[in-house]
């Protein structure tokens, strides 16, 4: 079909313009060619365009998520809103291995995740948070405790008192990733017989964290 045409133009070719047959021809297919080889160039510039309008649509949709989170937070600040600092108000003594170390007072627990009863922070809002655990020994006396979540040992805790008059303080803090409704403690072990300092004034032994960040699905979703 294509080389019937190409023929019916040849023969009109040279009807308009009086030259030779073969000439023409040679003409249409040159002609022909150029044609074919912008319209190969159209088509890979319509295929560069059906790429950026993808890769747009897929990076606004992130834009307009992480911005929907961000109005979400300031919408609903509470649903973003979590710290605890709870202390021991009086001294524990013979703490045995795997002891719960239960934080009786608690100074600060927005979002109501620490529980006093039983020394727990259960996080109520999936996402990234800050704890730290600081405990005084007595003197003469070595502590080791660890923070847990979920069962998992994520920190450790090591004091000892000297052997004279002299107590001791030991610390540490983590970053981790909580799920919403999994806990986080604190417990003895490897020593039993430990004695920690606790006190309602001075607060020598804390147990804090606060939510750096929730999950955007957790605001969102």
């Amino acid at each position: 079909m294509s080389m019937y045409i190409l023929s019916l133009l040849t023969i009109c070719l040279c009807c308009v313009t009086s030259i030779p047959i073969k000439d023409a021809e040679n003409s249409l297919l040159g002609r022909l060619e150029i044609l074919e080889e912008k319209f190969k160039s159209y088509e890979k510039d319509m295929a560069r365009l059906q790429y950026l309008e993808s890769w747009y649509k897929n990076e606004h949709l992130k834009s307009s998520d992480i911005t929907f989170a961000k109005r979400q937070i300031t919408a609903h600040p509470g649903s973003a809103q979590v710290a605890f600092s709870a202390y021991l108000s009086a001294a524990i003594h013979n703490l045995q291995i795997g002891q719960l170390i239960s934080f009786d007072r608690v100074a600060v627990n927005i979002g109501n995740g620490f529980d006093p009863t039983t020394g727990t922070f259960t996080c109520p809002v999936a996402g990234i948070y800050f704890v730290t655990v600081s405990l005084m020994s007595y003197l003469n006396n070595e502590l080791k405790a660890e923070l847990v979540q979920d069962g998992n040992n994520i920190a450790g805790v090591y004091t000892a008192g000297g052997s004279s008059s002299i107590d001791n303080q030991g610390s540490n803090s983590v970053v981790t990733r909580c799920e919403a409704g999994q806990k986080l403690l604190v417990r003895a072990f490897d020593i039993s017989g430990s004695k920690i300092w606790g006190h309602p004034d001075y607060r020598w032994s804390t147990f804090s964290g606060f939510l750096l960040y929730p999950d955007v699905t957790e605001i969102v979703g």
